[in-house]
């Protein structure tokens, strides 16, 4: 029962308390109203039906003493022959008789009790006979000699008897009427004793209800607060797993602890919250450190080192897959340009090896010329061993043909690569850019939970008591707001870290790619040098060729074949600067390949 009472609201409380007291207060009122005209009827019937028929009653007594004095006045008045008084006395007697009639008519309603009413009747036939001989003697002293008789007649026993009877019966209706007055006196009495009595069980009765209904209101108040208080200390104090209860009531209380459980469930999310925001702040700061390291390393010309993958996942996992990519891309074309500089020196010494046997070849060549007629034989040998060594040279050249191509081909790639490393830090950044976007929403949900926590603080001050347990979780979500704005710029930090480290990252990017336009521009040089020591070794092995197919004639040629032999020491010559320039240039990037650790 008290359990259905304490569900209802506030409203229907304080209306079932008020109507029942209402209630009680109106059905004493009523049994007190009903005792009061109980007793207004009883007074008014003393005083209506009492007292004023016992001063009527008196009035008749005393109308019958003044009757039998007027009479007395009467005889005195025919012994005196005072015909004046006598009429008088007539007058009087007649006045008396009216004013008793009308007495005992108004007395005769205020008869209640039948004894009484039976004893007035006799009273009224007695006074009949009593006046009826008043009216004998007032005949007795009209005529001449009946003075004599009227005397007689007043102090005959009859007539005493009868005047005394009449006296004495209306004395006894007015004892009886004032015994019935006492009686009625003392039934309003007791009744006032009742009245009384019934007020004060009445005002006894309700004020204990009052008090009753004041203390159940009181408790089915009290103690759901007292639970929703320590609720909201249990929030206070990080205890977010109790059971809130009341949340089934459809009351106040009802609406109350599911504010209770809502607020309990914004703190569960916000704690969530916050340590979500920390773990991701967390790897954020070892995701940039560990990026910045190798990031560091990379801009240094270690290319060895790389981010590590364990325990990652999400955008943190995507950007150091990217960065590893990057670097490992960086590290495929270094050791790529390292191997295809290694092979241009070898083949820039061989080519330099070669140019100088061309040369002594040539030279040998041209100073036998001068001789051809006496060494024959020597020219065509030297001319076979000349085109042995040409088309061991276009070999080389071949060879160094390729290498160049190769190395052209490779430091496209490597082109294409950093431009791939650069859109790749293009995206970080913009990555970066994200989340910062996505921390300023952070800040800007910190900033209104704040404004809420604070708003709360108000609204909690304006509840006064029973509003300090939501002072104090507004309090924490003020300080867990703060946290997170706090957490938010330290992320903001690291983020602008990474973005200053990315912009870095770029940097090394383009200047990498310089030196591999660099190193693209030299192979380009070196294959043109090539190409154009092929064409040379090619004029090379025709003017050779000639030489042979023409060792016949030499005698007639050897103008010729001393030219050709001069053109064979410049051929010789070029390509040996070629190869000279070919090997500094190899030198050249061997050194700057060098400076990168892969």
């Amino acid at each position: 029962m008290f359990s259905r009472f304490e569900k209802l609201t506030l409203g229907s409380k304080l209306t079932i308390a008020f109507l029942t007291i209402i209630t009680l207060i109106t059905v004493v009122s009523g049994v007190t109203l009903w005792r009061i005209k109980l007793l207004v009827d009883s007074t008014e019937q003393i005083y209506s039906k009492d007292l004023v028929g016992i001063s009527l009653v008196r009035l008749v007594t005393t109308d019958i003493n003044s009757a039998g004095r007027v009479v007395n006045r009467l005889l005195l008045g025919r012994e005196q022959m005072d015909t004046v008084s006598m009429k008088d006395a007539q007058k009087t007697i007649e006045a008396i008789k009216k004013r008793i009639d009308i007495a005992l008519d108004k007395a005769k309603s205020t008869l209640i009790r039948p004894a009484v009413k039976a004893q007035f009747v006799t009273a009224e036939e007695d006074l009949a006979l009593w006046f009826k001989s008043v009216d004998e003697l007032i005949k007795l002293t009209e005529s001449e000699d009946g003075a004599n008789k009227a005397y007689q007649m007043v102090i005959s026993p009859r007539y005493q008897d009868l005047t005394n009877k009449a006296i004495k019966n209306f004395a006894d209706i007015a004892d009886a009427k004032v015994e019935g007055a006492e009686k009625n006196y003392e039934g309003n009495v007791e009744l006032a004793a009742q009245l009384s009595l019934v007020v004060w069980a009445g005002l006894i009765i309700v004020a204990s209800l009052s008090v009753l209904l004041g203390v159940v209101i009181n408790r089915s108040i009290k103690q759901p607060i007292q639970g929703l208080s320590k609720s909201l200390n249990d929030l206070a104090i990080q205890k977010l797993d109790v059971m809130v209860p009341y949340v089934n009531y459809k009351n106040e209380i009802g609406l109350m602890a599911r504010d209770v459980l809502t607020l309990q469930g914004s703190l569960k999310e916000a704690a969530d919250m916050a340590a979500l925001v920390e773990a991701n702040n967390m790897k954020a700061q070892q995701t940039t450190q560990q990026i910045a390291e190798v990031i560091s390393l990379a801009a240094a010309g270690d290319f060895t080192a790389e981010v590590s993958l364990a325990d990652k996942e999400g955008f943190f996992l995507d950007i150091s897959s990217q960065v590893n990519r990057l670097i490992d891309m960086s590290r495929q074309s270094f050791v790529a340009i390292s191997r295809n500089a290694s092979t241009l020196a070898s083949s820039s010494e061989e080519l330099a090896a070669v140019s100088t046997q061309m040369s002594s070849n040539a030279e040998e060549t041209s100073a036998q010329a001068k001789a051809v007629s006496n060494a024959a034989s020597e020219v065509s040998y030297n001319t076979q061993t000349i085109a042995a060594s040409v088309e061991e040279m276009s070999a080389t050249i071949r060879e160094i043909s390729m290498n160049a191509v190769q190395a052209s081909t490779v430091a496209t790639q490597a082109v294409s690569l950093a431009q791939q490393a650069n859109s790749t830090m293009t995206k970080l950044d913009t990555s970066s850019l994200e989340i910062g976007n996505v921390l300023k929403m952070i800040s800007s949900i910190a900033e209104q939970t704040n404004l809420l926590a604070l708003n709360a603080t108000i609204e909690a001050a304006r509840a006064g008591e029973l509003g300090k347990g939501f002072a104090v979780v507004a309090n924490e979500v003020k300080e867990l707001a703060r946290q997170t704005a706090k957490a938010t710029d330290e992320i903001g930090g690291n983020i602008t870290s990474i973005q200053a480290n990315t912009k870095a990252a770029v940097a090394a990017i383009v200047e990498i790619t310089n030196v591999i336009n660099r190193i693209n521009d030299i192979s380009g040089m070196i294959a043109s040098a090539v190409e154009e020591q092929a064409a040379t070794t090619g004029e090379m092995g025709r003017n050779v060729t000639a030489a042979a197919s023409s060792s016949a004639n030499i005698a007639s040629n050897i103008v010729y074949v001393s030219e050709t032999a001069q053109n064979t020491t410049e051929g010789a010559t070029n390509s040996k600067v070629a190869a000279q320039q070919l090997a500094e240039i190899a030198s050249e990037l061997q050194g700057l390949v060098n400076k990168f650790k892969f």
